[in-house]
């Protein structure tokens, strides 16, 4: 477990002073790194093997955005550790510590120079502090597009600031991409996002739409091959999840 603190600025808020879910994203994100400094056996493997940690996917559940001016806090919780996978809980807390957006994400060790994914030792995946999963509902991590024709909406060029450490386009910045997507006033809560393929410097990424017949939203950013760089779900959340 590894715990963020942080007051919503006024770049991370929108035209409401509500915070940006992408900006949400950049915090939790943030604690996720913050994280490995806390892990220090499991940091050194990655470093000195030429590991990295690459998110498949993520579900994201919004039940508040916090205002400008709020205290948060981001925890982040390891809760399996084994093989090629890392799964993880994230959430955004308020002051009060009530539960903002919560999510699930796994991520596969991969190598640097090959691109392939690769098996953490059992000793070092051993060390790694284990936590409980956070009680949240755990869809699958594949999303499947209904069998609708794809409306495209325009291309999206990888710019030099959308590169991380990694030397890909970062997580968030997919969500960021593909926001204006969305039907104007489209409600949602929940965002599923799957990752298969990391964009690089100078991509092109081609933005498509579906509205499903069930009223979800799912939008793709793919290349000129319509292979799928990123898959996302926007939908409502059932009553009581």
């Amino acid at each position: 477990m590894y715990t963020t603190h942080a007051r919503v600025g006024a770049s991370q808020t929108d035209t409401n002073g509500q915070l940006k879910l992408v900006s949400a994203l950049d915090i939790m994100q943030d604690c996720d790194f913050f994280w490995m400094e806390s892990e220090q056996e499991f940091t050194n493997h990655l470093i000195d093997n030429g590991l990295g940690m690459f998110i498949m996917s993520r579900q994201i559940d919004i039940l508040r955005l916090p205002h400008y001016g709020e205290h948060v806090s981001a925890t982040t919780y390891i809760y399996e550790c084994r093989g090629f996978l890392g799964l993880r809980n994230t959430a955004l807390y308020d002051e009060a510590g009530e539960t903002c957006v919560r999510t699930y994400g796994v991520g596969a060790f991969v190598n640097h120079a090959t691109g392939l994914m690769t098996r953490l030792p059992k000793d070092v995946s051993a060390a790694v502090t284990i936590d409980p999963k956070i009680d949240m509902p755990y869809l699958d991590r594949r999303i499947y597009l209904p069998e609708q024709d794809m409306e495209l909406l325009g291309e999206i060029h990888v710019r030099a600031y959308d590169i991380d450490v990694n030397h890909h386009m970062n997580n968030a910045r997919y969500l960021e991409a593909v926001m204006d997507g969305l039907p104007q006033d489209y409600p949602f809560d929940r965002v599923r996002i799957e990752y298969k393929k990391a964009a690089k410097l100078g991509d092109v990424l081609h933005v498509g739409r579906i509205m499903a017949e069930d009223g979800m939203c799912y939008l793709q950013l793919s290349d000129a091959e319509h292979t799928p760089y990123t898959v996302f779900e926007f939908s409502t959340m059932k009553e009581g999840e």
